[in-house]
């Protein structure tokens, strides 16, 4: 294993502020209930991408299932989960995320997710 893979697993279990690089780029497929599709710092990764994501929720969690490294990159393959909260319904979410990893900073994300499961439970 090496250090990308074990910066995503660090990642996922934690969501460390201090794993993102302070230029992090961070984009995401049209459809997340977001307010733009691509986020540069960590700082508007924390306070605007996943504060904004995870208000619509009373729960939310990012499940990876398969984690392939090629190099300095990590293939993720997974599902968001959780309850909405105007609603209190279950919500699953498949995902594929590319993240780059420099010496164990993450330092860009792309996120292609199943993005008609927020339309159909968020009602947008």
């Amino acid at each position: 294993m090496g250090l990308a893979l074990e910066t995503l697993q660090k990642w996922f279990s934690t969501l460390d502020a201090n794993l993102l690089a302070e230029d992090i780029v961070w984009t995401v497929s049209p459809g997340y209930p977001v307010s733009q599709s691509q986020y540069s710092s960590r700082q508007e990764v924390f306070e605007h991408f996943l504060s904004e994501l995870t208000a619509h929720f009373s729960q939310w969690a990012a499940k990876p299932e398969q984690l392939i490294e090629a190099g300095n990159q990590v293939i993720v393959k997974g599902r968001y989960v959780g309850q909405v909260k105007h609603s209190n319904l279950p919500i699953e979410v498949e995902f594929i995320h590319i993240w780059t990893v420099q010496d164990g900073i993450i330092t860009e994300v792309v996120s292609v997710a199943d993005t008609a499961q927020f339309v159909r439970h968020l009602g947008y």
